[in-house]
Order: structure tokens, then sequence, then C-alpha cells
């Protein structure tokens, strides 16, 4: 039975009638046409819509939008372009257009964006000139990397310093020539960078000539009086603020109308002075002026050191007729610290090096004393009252020290220390709202004072690195206290008005009103949590995060025009991505919202005696410190507060004073006005002191007198 199963199943027709081997290549042939066939035909139609959509009327460029430039007209970009009239914006070759865009001189690149069906939207990144130079084909623009772009028109103004006596060979027709000693040009362009971000004595504006002799040396002319100004081979940041240091101490010396040339390279810490002789038949005169404190006293000098969260700030101001004049500054990264605590002393100490470093070289001296600020989560601040009684019928000065001590016998912490007692009023007998009692008839004396306290650990590393850094500190002083005397008027101390100092690490506020501070409080959040939030957000290393804050951050996200890209910087090495602006405002909005939010609840739980503390706020509210730069925090900060806000720029002081016109600089600026009221007040004291004695040894001189 199996046997004949087997037989039939060898006898099935299909294996009898099985296709051979030619057979089976001959339909495979077959298929492989048939297929070719269908992709042919499929590719020829794609091809045949493509070359239709590119005739259709549906995609004619009916605009052209041109955006970035200033220096190009729109007209010249459009015939450069060479898009014609109703072209088709599928057929652009975008390539083309890119490069013929880029031709120009002026223009450093070109983003090309079609925008369907009929937009075509042009955005253009123009060259920014820093510099002339003058070659044997006329006068050329530079850029900040020392290339040649584009000629001078005859319309054109000379705002720019003119660079002359380089050689600079010609190149291919129609291309800007080259200049054949390009350390050298290198070297003028930063010293101009120095001008343009340094000293009002020296802008870059005022630098009408800067000529390279054949050995390399460098003659400066200045646009105001063109007398040479001799700078030698050293083109250094050191030999910049020296210059500026000279100028400026001839236009305070009121000689700077009769200087025939100055010579940087006379000495080492000297430089010689030409100076024009009216007298008929005189030769110039010629005297050596030494630039290291220019005949300045260290007791003229005013120092503040601002230690945050990121960054050091030293400022330098001398002294003339009780004003305050800025002669130098120096920054450098904060390391060693975390939300205004040292966390590393080493560190610290060399970031408090460096910006004493620098500041000491643009001001020309020796810093030994500083006035620090402070600040941090460990800062409390709470009101306090006291009272004693009047032995005689007059307040004397001692009476009112006495109240105060009787006000700031408190009770606190034993790791805590006293960093100010600031009074707040004072009452005699029933009459209450005094700020100077001196010289009042009563028999009780009370007083309202607000102390500040802070870790005394974190206040002893703080002296220690300055002393580690050859520094003797004369004050510290709290930074929000600091920046209220840089910021505020006198009226909004007045009226009530709230500061609120947000750094790197911490936001610092503080209430005046009636002429006092009646409240302070420190938030242990600041800047650095936005760049982190940044970091995270957009995956980009801190550094960038807080570069792109810097120029692009906003706290408004509804404010960004949905069409503005960044170039976002990646991590490990990955390629550079393009994201919109608003991501990053829809990040950063939610992080300032959260910190103002909390300063707001602060403001209307804290009550002083009865009243609210946000109740004491009338004028509005001031913003300084770095993150104020934030666009639109402003608007933000109004409708959280619902209180007008203005941004806090450092005021009354002069020098040199356009390189800390920042919020970022508040608290230092304020530190040398806080150091300069605490002098005046130490030198009002000894002087009572000093008529206290005299009128005693007058007194025992006339009793001696009359017993004799």
């Amino acid at each position: 039975m199996a046997r004949g199963i087997k037989q039939e199943w060898r006898g099935n027709p299909l294996h009898r009638n099985s296709l051979s081997e030619p057979e089976v290549k001959k339909g495979l042939l077959i298929l492989l046409v048939l297929s070719g066939l269908m992709t042919g035909g499929v590719i020829g139609g794609l091809v045949f819509c493509y070359h239709g959509l590119c005739q259709s009327d549906f995609f004619h460029v009916t605009a052209i939008d041109i955006t970035g430039n200033q220096e190009v007209s729109k007209d010249a970009i459009l015939r450069m372009a060479q898009v014609k009239a109703h072209a088709n914006l599928l057929a652009l070759d975008l390539d083309a257009i890119r490069a013929r865009i880029e031709g120009c001189g002026w223009i450093e690149s070109v983003n090309l964006r079609r925008d369907w069906p009929s937009h075509l939207r042009i955005e253009v990144r123009e060259r920014r000139p820093v510099a002339l130079i003058d070659t044997d084909q006329g006068l050329y623009y530079l850029d900040a990397k020392g290339k040649p772009f584009a000629p001078l028109t005859g319309q054109a103004e000379l705002d720019f310093p003119v660079i002359t006596g380089l050689k600079a060979s010609a190149s291919a027709k129609g291309q800007p020539p080259r200049v054949s000693d390009p350390d050298t040009l290198t070297a003028a362009l930063r010293f101009i960078r120095f001008a343009a971000r340094g000293s009002s004595s020296l802008p870059a504006q005022n630098i009408s000539e800067l000529h390279f002799s054949g050995s390399g040396e460098a003659t400066m002319f200045l646009a105001d009086r063109p007398f040479p100004i001799l700078l030698g081979h050293d083109l250094g940041e050191k030999s910049y603020y020296r210059l500026a240091k000279v100028l400026y101490w001839l236009y305070k010396k009121k000689e700077f109308q009769t200087v025939a040339y100055i010579r940087m390279d006379y000495l080492e810490n000297k430089v010689l002075v030409g100076q024009e002789n009216s007298a008929p038949g005189k030769k110039t005169a010629e005297r050596a002026a030494k630039v290291t404190g220019m005949g300045r006293e260290d007791s003229e000098l005013l120092v503040g050191l601002d230690i945050g969260t990121t960054k050091i700030c030293v400022v330098v101001a001398d002294v003339t007729d009780g004003k305050v004049n800025i002669i130098g500054m120096g920054v450098h990264p904060s390391i060693g610290l975390r939300k205004g605590v040292v966390v590393n002393i080493e560190n610290t100490v060399n970031s408090i090096a460096e910006a004493v470093h620098e500041a000491e070289q643009m001001a020309g001296c020796t810093i030994s004393t500083v006035y620090v600020g402070i600040a941090g989560s460990h800062i409390n601040g709470f009101n306090s009252h006291g009272l004693i009684a009047i032995k005689q019928e007059e307040i004397l000065r001692d009476d009112i020290a006495r109240v105060v001590e009787a006000a700031s016998a408190v009770n606190i912490s034993p790791d805590q220390k006293v960093i100010h007692v600031l009074p707040q009023e004072f009452t005699v007998d029933d009459h209450s709202g005094i700020q100077d009692p001196q010289g009042m008839t009563g028999v009780r004396l009370e007083a309202n004072v607000h102390i500040v306290t802070g870790s005394a650990t974190s206040i002893h590393n703080i002296v220690k690195c300055c002393n580690l850094a050859h520094l003797e500190v004369a004050g510290i002083v709290l930074e929000q206290l600091a920046s209220a005397e840089a910021v505020l008027t006198p009226e909004e101390r007045e009226l009530g008005v709230a500061l609120l100092d947000i750094g790197g690490g911490t936001s610092d506020l503080a209430i005046f009103a009636d002429g006092a501070i009646k409240h302070t409080y420190v938030l242990g959040l600041g800047g650095n949590n936005l760049t982190n939030d940044l970091s995270i957000g957009l995956r980009t290393p801190m550094k960038d995060a807080e570069r792109l804050k810097e120029m692009h951050g906003c706290a408004l996200a509804a404010m960004i025009d949905k069409d503005q890209t960044i170039e976002v910087p990646s991590v490990g090495g990955r390629s550079p991505r393009k994201l919109s602006r608003k991501v990053m405002g829809e990040i950063l909005e939610p992080r300032v919202e959260e910190m103002l939010s909390l300063i707001n609840r602060e403001m209307c739980e804290v009550k002083v005696g009865e009243t609210r503390v946000k109740d004491l706020v009338n004028v509005g509210v001031v913003l300084t410190g770095g993150t104020a730069l934030l666009t639109n925090i402003q608007e933000l900060a109004e409708q959280i507060f619902d209180l007008p806000v203005r941004v806090g720029m450092p005021h009354g002081v002069g020098g040199v004073n356009d390189i800390i016109n920042t919020p970022q600089c508040a608290t230092a600026v304020g530190l040398l006005l806080y150091g300069l009221r605490n002098r005046a007040d130490a030198l009002a004291s000894a002087n009572r002191n000093k008529g206290t004695l005299g009128r005693i040894a007058s007194q025992v001189k006339g009793l001696i007198g009359r017993i004799l």
C-alpha cells in the first residue's frame, strides 16, 4: 500500500511539467524588464510633474523680503540675486543666488528661505568695519579679522581709525588687496578693540591714524588734536591703558591743549610729554611724567571689590573735591564660589588676584585696601527696637550711639555675626519719625534699627581670601545696600522703593521708605539657574548657554518673532543646530517668573509693624545686577509686581564712567560710594572728638590759670 502511494506521488503531473532552467531565466528577465518600465514610468511621471510645477503660475515669486542689510541697499541685493520677475519659486537655484550675493564685499553670509507658495526671504549678515587701511588701491574697510573687504567711496565719512604704513599687495582684478604683514595688522586691530571697549579718555572714535614705520614702530594721531603719540613696538592692553591714563591726567590738569607729542616708549614706568611754549622763539618743553600713580596718594584711592558667584569685579576711583572719579576696573570669572559662599579658597584667591591685577594695570596704581561686598543665602535681616533715658536735657551724639547699641543688643545664633546695624528712625519722648535727634530736648530716646547678620564662617573666609590676595578689608557691605548707593535716588528712598539685585547665585531684595532701610531678603536663585535651565533644555554646554542667554535671551516668549532662529552648539563634538529663538524664551520665562513671584510673595507676606512691606513701595521696583539686562524682564516684572519697574544703572561718579555704565557694576560702584560716605563719617567723628578734647583742654587750662 505504501509502495503504491509512493509510485503515485512520483507520477504527479506537476513534476512531469516542471520548468526548465532556461525558462526560469527567461521569466526573471521579463519581470526585470517590466519592473524597469514601471520604475521609469514613475520617475518620468515625477519629472513631468516637477517640470509642470516649475512652470506653474501658482509658484510664481510675488514678493522678496530682505532683512539684515544696512550698508548694502535692497535694490543692490535684488540686482545681485538676479531673480527675474514672476520667476518660479520651486525652480530657483538657491546656491547660485547665495554665491552671487556673497560676492559683495560687504556681505559676510546669506540665508535663503522659500516661504511657500510665492515668497522668497533673503537674510543677509553684513561685515562690520572696525578700521580703514591705506593701500595702493586706496582706502579699504577692514573687518575684525583684518580682511580688507570693500573700498571707501568718495561720499563716505572717515568714521574709523586709518591704518597706514603697512604694505598691501594688489590681488586679482576686482578683489581686495592683501596685507603683507598680517601680524602687525592684528596687533593694530587689537589695540583699536581695546579703545572700542575701554576708556572714555581714548575711545576708538578719537583715533584718527595709526601709522607704522618701516621698522614696525607705531605712531598714533588723535582726531581732536593730531599731535604724534609714539607707541613704539608695544601695542598690548597694558600700553593702551597707560596711554588712556596719561590722556586722562592731561585732561584733568588742563594741559591737553598744549601737548606737542607724547613718547610712550621713554621708560618702563614713565612717558615723555612734550608741551608747546606760547612764548615766541622758545623750544618745546619736555617733561617726564610718572605713569604709576600719576602723583596720586594711596589715601586718595577708593576700591570696591564685588565677589560674586559668576564674576569678580574690582573698581578703582580717586576722590577729588569730594567727587568719585573712576580710573580703573578689573573683571575676572569667579572660580571657587557657589551662591556667594566660598567653597574653594585657593581658586577664589586666584580669581581676586587676577581681577585686582587687571584693575591695577588700568589705574596705574597698587591696590592695598578694599571695601568688599557680601551676599548669599546665609544673610539674615530683622528689625529691632531700643530705648534709653536721657541724663541731660540735650541729646548728644553719645546718646544716639547708646540707643543704637541698646537696639542691637539681641540674641543671635553663635554661628552668626552682625554685619550692619542700620538706624531707621528715632523717637524723642512721643515724637516719632526723627532721622537725627542730636541737639533735641527730651527725657526718653528710642530707636528702630535694621540688623543684618551673616554666617561667621562665610565672613571669615571672604576676609581670609582678601588677605591671602594681599588686600586689607576696610569694610564688609551687604551687596544690595551697596547697589542701592549706586542706583537709587534720594526721592525713591524717601517715597518707598524696592531694589532687586539679581546676581548669578542669588537675588537680593532691599526695601527703602522714609529715607531708611525697612527690610532685606535673599533668595537663593539667580542668573545661574537660568543658564543651567538653558544648558539642559537646549542640550548645550554651560559656557555656550551663558553666551546664548546674554545675546538672545528674552523673559517673554510672546515677544519673540516665531521666524527668528539661533545656532545652538551641541555637546560631544556634534554639529551645531538651528533652533527657534522662541524655544529659548519658553525655557527662560517660567524660571524668571518663578523668581519674581517668590520675591513678590515675600513682599506681600512680611510686615513692618502693621504694614505690609509691599504697601511701603510707592515708587516701584528697581532691577539691577547682570540678569537685569535680560530682554523684556522689565515688562514681566511689571506684570508680576503690579508696580512700575525700571533697570538701575550706576550714577553719581565721574572719570571713565563709561566702562561701568551697566547694572553688572552697580555693586562695585556702590561700594565706592559707601566707602566715601564711611570715610566722611569717620572724619566728622574725628573732628567731633578733636573738638571735645579741645574744649576739655581749654577748661583744664582755665582752671589751672585760676588756681595759679
